[in-house]
């Protein structure tokens, strides 16, 4: 349990005095241990006993102590016998810092070598030797100099420590080391730091940035937009959320490649598999199994944060689940972000919770009334009349039945455990409904949490008999969750979920309002009433549907705008559609566009320069801190610390490289003490570089590899996250960007934020940008020189030359708005020629709408195609999988095929057979069905099929087909229908 400052001050001064009496007594080492350097350690420092292992082995013999935090290393403790420690001090009730090899400590020689050694293999920061009484604190590693030749923190006595108890909490304290302060405090001690807090300036304040006048139409038409993106978002209506769903075949994946590395980590993960479907038949199997046979199945839902993977559950259980099974599930969903965290308090909560689902749903007005109970404890009603209370039953059953019902009363208030796996067994024998746990949002939980939640379920699915418990985690939880020995005990099933674009996000829910707007457009009797901004403003059906091809033409026509928006919120579609909004209420988006595009029903067309000015000012005349941009000022320092100001790059430049040069997760990882010691080569400081570290963890730049662990204590694997890749590519190449960022960077020379000050001010628009960044670039290049090393010729640090590279052409004038699209996202963001020749693979075509997109394995955006370019080739049909070999061009909208030269198709890995309709979606385009007499299920676009024909399709109907195994997503797949029993026509 963490203890704060004050309340350990309070602890160890309640206790000092008995502490003092301990040490007057003690005779052996272990006295000591155990009377005083324990409780010191538990009651005042804060660490559990889980924390501390004692006599731990290394090269050089047993250390006393091996404290660590989150399983990682702190400091090393070496007890001795007390009066052992002999420091020479004038004032034995001060804290000292002294030389280790100095006078003072040289009666203390053998045990700071002992203590030294130890640390050697342990992987901990400190070394501490202590006699119950005397403190000494130090690092027997200090990166190019001999540890002996650096000082200590010296605490001579119980009273020292006490005169100084801040000092002492924040060098051994476990709060303090979840912060690494003790890094703080030995960079103040060995490098002499004489300004502890630095003044900073920037070239404009922010007092000096003002909030953009808009007109009286800008105004209401911002209150439209609110209430239109609001709709977007599902704050009233969790309908369009679901409705607009999208499902894995069409998206786009956006996060790190994850689908492989999680069917790797996971065994039995079919990524890309169509999850609905198989769903559907584990629901079916488990709730068809025979009462007295037992059954469970246990399910890991598995995506990146944003993947949607709740909205997936509960969309299928409210729409694609059938009403015939639907009806004999009870649906369990505990949402662990309503619980506090705490690993002692969770099982309880977690009973409760299902009680009370359970109880609302199965009983009368959501309690149990005498009948209920009886039912649930008849075996103990029939036990007692016919035992201990016999004679009672056969005298008087009202005196029984009143003693029995405070039995109940006990039982069902005080062992609420045994309760709830009688309703479970309720709910399953009696009543025939199959249990469905889903536990939601355990992600940022310790992995304790995870665990103890994990088995007390599979206890209760045990009591059930048979119901299904679902697990929607992130995949770096699976990951961590995977290590563990429950995992292995229990059997599992895992489904993937990729991200999906916030382009197709955009594109899905503009169609599902557009669809609402002209069914209540058509439908007089459907009041517009519902469309009424705050304040009496009136919205329009035409108005709506003008604004939707607003929105849809910055942010779905072009894919920059829409990736650049998702890399910046990590893909959370919430804080995207924020970030949408915006942007098109930004001042810089003239209202006049918005106004002409709606008349005109022309789109609106805006470059990459003018999107990210507009995402940076939001309703300001210039970027402002904390105005929810979900941008980081990256060239900023920490006023407590002196470093340079490209610090910040610096450590994404490197983890951006890992990223690139990874295999697979793990790979694309490094630990926090090998980034420190990256750095430290080029002549970085540790305190400079944890505390930018610390920052772009805040920040959501940097992500650690367990996402339940909090700090940088626990010395965590760090990786780029999507939101560090794009301010990467912002600070590094974007003008716009970095212009902003010279105008309210916080820097330490007041000289040069005059200056930049000044440039702001020259008459000349193009002369007052260039020279702005050339200042800019300039200073941060003279700073980071005094930090690091600009000039090394080791490979691995040629990202840091390109970071210096870099920022150097900002100064030089080689980076100009105008070449920002490409310089920031790419050269595929290039208009023109992309490709001459390429081979794509189709994603999906529709004959209805004749076009469809596919992939290219070297871009992350989907290539458009239109029906003409396949009949310029002679080819009129095409099928999902299906390899083209074509000619790829960006227009304003977007990648597209100018040509297709041949479509390639492998003939030996198509088969024809007899299939048989098993599943249908109508509403959704697809179906499944068997093949022949195998237990193999295939998928069916229904568009392969005409609109009569669609209209008539049905489970049961067969037809002979030609059927595909398409590696890329594991599974069967009907390419084309050749004859159909029962159906009129094909496509």
């Amino acid at each position: 349990m963490d203890i704060p400052v004050d309340q350990a001050e309070s602890i160890f001064n309640g206790i000092s005095a008995d502490l003092v009496n301990q040490l007057s007594n003690v005779k052996t080492e272990e006295d000591i241990k155990l009377r005083v350097i324990n409780r010191i350690l538990v009651e005042v420092l804060g660490w559990a006993t889980s924390d501390i292992n004692c006599e731990t082995k290394n090269d050089n013999g047993f250390s006393d102590y091996l404290i660590s935090n989150d399983e990682s290393p702190v400091f090393v403790l070496e007890a001795k016998k007390q009066g052992s420690l002999q420091i020479t001090s004038s004032k034995e009730d001060e804290m000292r810092t002294l030389k280790l090899s100095g006078t003072s400590l040289k009666k203390c020689q053998d045990g700071i070598e002992q203590a030294a050694g130890y640390i050697q293999n342990s992987g901990a920061a400190l070394a501490v030797l202590s006699d119950g009484s005397a403190w000494i604190i130090f690092k027997a590693y200090v990166p190019g100099a001999n540890y002996k030749d650096k000082e200590a923190f010296v605490f001579p006595s119980i009273y020292a420590i006490k005169n100084n108890f801040s000092s002492f909490y924040e060098l051994l304290s476990k709060p303090a080391s979840s912060q690494r302060l003790y890094s703080v405090k030995f960079d103040d001690l060995h490098h002499r730091r004489l300004n502890l807090t630095q003044k900073l300036h920037s070239a404009i304040g922010e007092n000096e940035i003002r909030i953009t006048q808009k007109s009286s139409l800008a105004m209401d038409l911002e209150k439209v937009f609110e209430k239109y993106f609001a709709a977007m978002a599902g704050s009233d209506d969790n309908e369009i959320i679901m409705e607009c769903f999208v499902e894995s075949r069409e998206s786009r994946i956006a996060d790190f490649s994850l689908e492989k590395i999680t069917a790797k980590v996971l065994g039995n993960v079919g990524y890309k598999i169509d999850v609905n479907n198989q769903l559907s038949e584990l629901i079916h199997d488990t709730v068809s199994v025979e009462e007295n046979q037992s059954t469970g199945e246990t399910v890991f839902i598995v995506g990146p944060t944003g993947s949607g993977k709740t909205t997936f559950l509960e969309r299928f259980f409210k729409k694609t689940l059938s009403r015939s099974l639907k009806d004999k599930c009870l649906i369990l969903n505990v949402n662990c972000l309503h619980h506090t965290g705490s690993e002692e308090t969770v099982l309880p909560w977690l009973t409760q919770e299902l009680i009370e689902i359970i109880e609302q749903s199965i009983f009368e007005e959501g309690s149990p009334n005498w009948d209920d109970l009886m039912s649930l404890y008849i075996g103990e009603y029939k036990r007692r009349a016919k035992g201990a209370d016999k004679h009672l039953y056969d005298s008087d059953k009202t005196a029984f039945k009143v003693k029995f019902g405070e039995f109940l009363d006990e039982q069902v208030e005080k062992n609420r455990e045994e309760y709830l796996k009688r309703l479970l067994r309720e709910i399953v024998r009696n009543r025939k409904r199959l249990p469905i746990f889903i536990v939601d949002n355990t992600d940022e939980k310790t992995i304790e949490y995870k665990t103890r939640v994990f088995q007390y379920l599979q206890s209760m699915q045990f009591e059930a008999y048979h119901s299904l418990l679902f697990f929607p985690v992130t995949d770096r939880s699976a990951w961590a969750f995977k290590k563990t020995d429950i995992f292995g005990i229990y059997e599992s099933k895992s489904f993937f979920l990729p991200t999906p674009s916030p382009r197709e996000v955009f594109r899905k829910r503009a169609d599902y309002l557009k669809r609402t707007l002209d069914f209540i457009g058509a439908n007089k009797d459907v009041g517009h009433e519902s469309y009424l901004a705050q304040k009496g403003i009136r919205i329009s059906i035409e108005d709506l549907q003008g604004f939707t091809q607003a929105l849809e033409s910055i942010f779905v026509d072009h894919e920059f705008t829409s990736k650049t928006i998702g890399q910046l919120s990590n893909y959370n579609i919430r804080k995207t559609l924020l970030l949408s909004k915006r942007v098109l209420t930004s001042s810089v988006i003239k209202i006049e566009d918005l106004v002409r595009s709606y008349i005109s029903g022309k789109p609106i067309t805006t470059s990459y320069s003018r999107f990210i000015d507009a995402l940076l000012k939001g309703n300001y005349s210039l970027y402002k801190r904390n105005d929810d941009s979900e941008t980081l000022p990256i060239f900023d320092v920490d006023q407590r610390v002196r470093q340079s100001p490209l610090v910040n790059i610096r450590i994404l430049s490197l983890l951006a490289q890992v990223y690139n040069n990874g295999k697979n997760v793990e790979e694309r990882h490094i630990g926090l003490n090998s980034l420190i010691s990256y750095f430290e080569a080029i002549g970085g400081d540790e305190v400079s570089v944890v505390t930018s570290v610390s920052r772009l963890l805040e920040a959501k730049l940097i992500e650690p590899y367990d996402i339940s662990t909090s700090g940088i204590s626990s010395e965590p694997d760090l990786a780029i996250s999507h939101k560090g890749l794009i301010h990467l590519q912002l600070g590094l190449k974007n003008a716009v960007f970095f212009y902003q960022m010279a105008l309210i960077t916080d820097i330490a020379d007041e000289t040069v934020a005059q200056r930049i000050k000044r440039a702001y001010k020259l008459p000349e628009f193009q002369n007052r940008i260039s020279t702005v960044k050339q200042e800019f670039s300039i200073f941060l290049l003279e700073e980071d020189k005094k930090y690091f090393k600009q000039d090394t010729t080791i490979h691995k640090y040629d990202c840091q030359l390109n970071v210096i590279q870099e920022i150097k052409k900002f100064s030089d004038g080689l980076k100009k708005p105008e070449d920002d699209l490409v310089a920031t996202m790419g050269e595929q963001f290039k208009d023109g020629l992309i490709f001459q020749e390429i081979l794509c693979t189709v994603a999906w075509y529709d004959p209805k709408k004749r076009y469809g997109y596919a992939n290219v394995e070297e871009l992350e955006e989907g290539v458009f195609f239109h029906l003409d370019r396949l009949l310029e080739c002679g080819i009129s049909y095409i099928s999902e999988s299906d390899k083209i070999l074509c000619q790829v061009s960006r227009s304003n909208k977007g990648l597209q095929i100018d040509k297709i030269f041949d479509v390639e198709i492998d003939a030996k890995s198509i088969e024809k057979d007899k299939c048989t309709i098993v599943r249908l979606f109508e509403d959704r385009d697809y179906g499944f069905v068997s093949i022949g007499n195998t237990e193999h299920i295939a998928y069916l676009p229904t568009y392969l099929f005409n609109s009569e024909a669609r209209k008539e399709l049905k489970v049961g109907h067969q037809f002979t087909a030609e059927i595909i195994m398409d590696s890329s997503i594991g599974s069967y797949q009907i390419r084309s229908v050749l004859s159909s029993d029962g159906v009129k026509k094909l496509v």
